[in-house]
């Protein structure tokens, strides 16, 4: 049975139920539930009018908070930054900002301007989505996953360089030869 179906049964049913004696409600209830296949517990919900009703999934309107000029702006400065990952652009944007539009690089709207400097990391990141899908991925690496290698060598992150010992060296291999690596 379709939801739209359900739900005009549900209403149709919701009055009669209203009206019968305890008897009778017992009998339209199990006729409800074997119509719908509904818990009876969620049927009861539905007839009693516990539970409200969804609207259509076409029918609800998000207001865009983020307009197609923060977007461009972002993207802007996002090309200029040398397409920097959004972790390291967003606690970037309150310096670069006034600094592109002393020099004339940038011209924003005061509203356009707020927006920017508020937004989070993962505001940034969905704003940048459609600007990085055209884009061709940066490099290929060749190296290649070992299982020897990988216990031998420690893997550290970028917030663990606290290393005094003279001669230490950590290498990541990128291979710059366009869309083959044969040669």
């Amino acid at each position: 049975m379709k939801i739209v179906s359900r739900r005009d049964l549900t209403n149709a049913v919701r009055g009669r139920y209203w009206r019968a004696d305890r008897k009778k409600k017992k009998q339209i209830l199990d006729a409800f539930v074997a119509n719908t296949g509904h818990h009876r517990t969620y049927a009861l919900a539905l007839l009693h009018n516990r539970v409200p009703q969804r609207a259509s999934a076409g029918s609800r309107q998000q207001r865009r908070l983020y307009t197609q000029e923060v977007a461009d702006a972002l993207v802007f400065i996002w090309t200029v930054c040398n397409q920097i990952g959004p972790r390291r652009l967003q606690p970037f944007l309150p310096e670069v900002v006034p600094v592109w539009e002393r020099h004339g690089e940038l011209t924003l709207a005061p509203t356009t301007r707020q927006l920017l400097l508020a937004m989070s990391v993962s505001t940034v990141d969905c704003l940048l989505k459609p600007a990085r899908r055209g884009l061709p991925p940066h490099g290929r690496s060749t190296t290649k996953p070992g299982t020897l290698l990988k216990k031998l060598i420690p893997i550290r992150t970028w917030a663990d360089w606290d290393d005094a010992k003279p001669g230490f060296l950590e290498i990541d291999l990128l291979a710059h030869s366009g869309d083959s690596s044969a040669g």
